[in-house]
């Protein structure tokens, strides 16, 4: 799962399904959050804004509540 993970456990849970990269930190910051509250199958790469989901099912997960997200910040 994404967060939490030392960096030595993360390269034992290398996932090279859909990846998701992010054109500003904050928004990446904000994804890598959902990730870790909806416990999405998924790895960080900080250094490039990415997301690397485990398979299409996890990214679908990933975008649903991202969705989410976004629309209810948007009702603020």
């Amino acid at each position: 799962m994404c967060g939490g993970y030392y960096e030595e456990e993360i390269e034992d849970k290398q996932y090279y399904g859909p990846s998701t990269q992010f054109t500003s930190t904050p928004s990446f910051g904000r994804a890598a959050a959902i990730c870790e509250l909806e416990d999405i199958e998924c790895n960080l790469d900080p250094y490039h804004n990415r997301i690397n989901f485990k398979n299409a099912r996890a990214e679908e997960q990933f975008t649903i509540a991202w969705q989410k997200a976004v629309a209810g910040s948007q009702r603020d």
